[in-house]
């Protein structure tokens, strides 16, 4: 196995599992608790990079 195929399925696992983060968020926003920002962050960072 090469290693860009490597990184390229870790990149779309860490993308695949950022996705977690959305329940969180519209729970938050529907709580309006004010910690959706930080969820938003969490969210953003493994799509950041890409695949």
């Amino acid at each position: 196995m090469s290693l860009r195929m490597i990184l390229r399925i870790l990149g779309l696992l860490l993308m695949m599992f950022s996705l977690t983060m959305v329940p969180p968020i519209l729970i938050s926003l529907l709580f309006a608790d004010g910690m959706w920002q930080a969820f938003v962050v969490a969210l953003g960072s493994p799509w950041a990079p890409g695949p």
